[in-house]
């Protein structure tokens, strides 16, 4: 070596010394943290640490990853380290430690301290040395509590040791450590793991047969299909002599039905050849678990284009329960077969040929299915009815709508329901025609329709349907549609309009849907209305006007209410209309709400609204608010609801104006109306 190398080489060493000299450092300055008295301040240390691992474990970093794991390896088995550190340690050996550090983690799978070794243990597991299979080995073999050979026999599954089958034999026959021992001999797989599963089951230990299903399946995913092919086959016929059973099958106990069934399942994916000579056979055995697998075992077989096919002729030899899963996977070209099924006598069988239907059919299926929900068993007619509406084929839009314009009552009313589930909008100007029909049922159930689906476009029909008074259900169609309306404003003015023509007992449904739609012009078509000099004008308005959705309609309501010749009914109405809106709109100034309180106040005729308005008053934020409710403390007519409206009304102001507040709050306390309002009372004024 000449000295440029051996410089070069010394220099490599000293800075390999140095940086290992620096990571060491920095675990050393983290351990103190790691074993922090409380959990949450051992946090930041531990994703410290556990980030420092992440890096160390990234690709092509396999000296710094070394490093770093012979360095938590030496700390691991350190005493002197604190227990909590050395956890948190051996935890990031479980994702980065190898070779260098089975010594380490050997020594605390033997020790005493549990949850070291439990950790140990999982780093073991994971550890890539083969040295890390001869531990857990080792550990198995001197034994311990059930719960740590449990622990220990999932290992060496996990690690998929064939080197450890004779030892993991030995527990199949400790109850305790049965069900582990199978499961990682199943996770193993291999020719003599298999062969110990056989003999679990030939000796009845409990879930040898579920795991020689696992063995299977993992056996398939190794690309292993052969030994898996065999291990299926003979296990879905043990116990039985027909259908070609291998002569050991016949010697072994009859797999439970579950076992069967998965086997079947797990044939088709290695062989599918042979696990279509048995699907004939399980569809029709009277097992329902066998018959779905047979049926889930076909597809993986013939694949999702050729399941159809395969299946079809075998359907009128079956029972009930089996056609109901073979017709959950039929395609479009069963549709045939699909709709005979659905005139089955077998009730369960007929629902799962109507929601077959539903995926599949076509529009030759519409009128089977019409017909289906028109009958009077609820089951099978609500199957059909929904079916209907999720039928997605082209032309099934077409055949609903053709159905709900012919036959007789029953069938339409189906159909329009079907169109109204579907949302078919298309279909909506023949429902204001259907609408008006003499037919009751099929009337209503239009109007139901266009309640649900109706749009701006139909409110003109439903108007002219209102205003004949021959349709009862027009009203609340009429009604859902303007609710809804995108543009209320000119439905406004097309009810507006109508309204200037219309037959005065046809005007309280045409002010009724106005105060739904709301807005000035509605607003001051139907305040005009109310001043009518014909009484039935008169009251339809005042009506509407009572129901309005706008704080604005508390102008003409006072003005009703104001009328010394008003009616006493059009002055409730027309009171309470203008408490309520007094109380639902906060965003209105307050000043507004006040003047419109205080207007109501007066023009009421009645004890009981002056009550219903103190309580309007109290929503209103506002100390005027306050001083009109204190006149009503001392009339023993209002005491209790000006008692009631004044401490809420304070105990409101309180946050926004405290002098008012504790005025109020005062003037109730020295009115002694009752010890809660006075309690209440007393709680202001000590806050403030």
């Amino acid at each position: 070596m000449n000295t440029k190398t051996l410089l070069s080489t010394l220099s490599l060493f000293a800075l390999a010394l140095a940086a290992f000299a620096g990571a060491e450092q920095t675990v050393n300055d983290l351990l103190p943290r790691l074993a922090a008295d409380t959990v949450r301040d051992r946090y930041s240390a531990q994703m410290e640490l556990q980030n420092l691992a992440l890096s160390a474990a990234r690709p092509d970093a396999e000296a710094e990853r070394a490093e770093l794991a012979t360095i938590l390896a030496a700390k691991a088995a350190d005493s002197t380290v604190p227990q909590p550190a050395r956890v948190w340690v051996v935890r990031q050996l479980e994702y980065i430690g190898a070779a260098e550090s089975v010594t380490a983690l050997t020594s605390l799978l033997n020790g005493q301290d549990g949850e070291l070794k439990e950790c140990a243990r999982r780093a073991l597991e994971k550890n890539p040395a083969p040295a890390a299979t001869e531990a857990l080995r080792t550990a198995l073999k001197q034994g311990g509590e059930p719960a740590w050979k449990i622990g220990l026999l999932q290992s060496l599954g996990e690690r998929r040791d064939s080197g450890s089958v004779e030892l993991i034999k030995l527990q199949l026959s400790r109850k305790e450590t049965t069900l582990a021992a199978s499961s990682a001999l199943a996770k193993i797989a291999d020719p003599q793991a298999v062969a110990a599963l056989w003999g679990a089951y030939d000796e009845g230990i409990a879930g040898a047969a579920d795991a020689l299903v696992a063995a299977g399946n993992r056996l398939v995913s190794a690309g292993d299909k052969v030994a898996a092919k065999d291990l299926f086959n003979r296990l879905y016929l043990a116990g039985t002599t027909g259908l070609g059973a291998p002569p050991q099958a016949a010697k072994q106990p009859v797999a439970p039905v579950q076992v069967r069934s998965a086997a079947l399942i797990g044939l088709a994916a290695a062989d599918p050849a042979s696990a279509r000579s048995f699907i004939n056979e399980a569809l029709q055995q009277q097992e329902p678990t066998l018959q779905f697998a047979a049926v889930t075992a076909a597809e993986a077989a013939h694949g999702k284009a050729g399941v159809t096919a395969a299946l079809v002729p075998l359907l009128p030899k079956l029972s009930p329960g089996a056609k109901v899963f073979v017709l959950r996977v039929f395609d479009a070209s069963a549709e045939a077969q699909i709709i005979a099924a659905a005139g089955d006598p077998d009730d369960a069988v007929r629902l799962s040929a109507f929601e077959a239907l539903s995926r599949v059919g076509s529009s030759a299926s519409v009128t089977i299915l019409v017909k289906a929900a028109a009958e009077n068993a609820s089951g099978p007619q609500k199957a059909a009815a929904a079916a209907l509406a999720r039928i997605s084929s082209p032309g099934a839009d077409a055949a609903i709508a053709k159905a709900a314009s012919d036959g007789d009552a029953k069938t339409r009313v189906v159909a329009i329901n079907a169109l109204a589930q579907r949302n078919d909008q298309s279909a909506s100007p023949a429902l204001v025609q259907y609408a008006g029909e003499a037919d009751p049922a099929v009337s209503a159930a239009a109007c139901a329709a266009l309640g649900k689906m109706g749009t701006d476009k139909e409110l003109e029909g439903l108007v002219q349907l209102v205003l004949t008074r021959k349709t009862p259900d027009a009203v609340s169609a009429l009604q859902a549609v303007a609710s809804r309306a995108t543009d209320k404003a000119a439905a406004a003015q097309e009810l507006i309009a109508l309204t200037k023509t219309a037959e005065p007992q046809q005007l309280a449904s045409l002010y009724e849907i106005l105060a739904l739609l709301g807005g000035k012009e509605a607003s001051t078509a139907v305040s005009i209305a109310a001043g009518s000099s014909n009484e039935q004008v008169k009251d339809a308005a005042t009506r509407a006007l009572a129901n309005w959705p706008d704080f604005a309609a508390t102008t003409p309501l006072l003005v009703i209410a104001s009328d010394v010749h008003v009616t006493l009914v059009h002055n409730v109405l027309a009171v309470q209309a203008v408490a309520r809106l007094v109380k639902s709109f906060e965003q209105e100034p307050a000043a507004n709400r006040l003047k419109a309180a205080l207007a109501a106040m007066k023009a009421a005729k009645r004890d009981e609204d002056k009550k219903l308005l103190l309580s309007a008053l109290a929503s209103v934020p506002d100390k005027a608010a306050g001083e009109a409710i204190k006149p009503y403390l001392s009339d023993p007519k209002y005491q209790e609801e000006a008692g009631l409206a004044g401490i809420t009304l304070a105990e409101t102001l309180r946050r926004t104006d405290r002098v008012a507040a504790r005025d109020l709050a005062q003037a109730i306390k020295n009115a002694s109306l009752s010890e809660n309002l006075t309690r209440r009372a007393d709680a202001i004024l000590r806050r403030n």
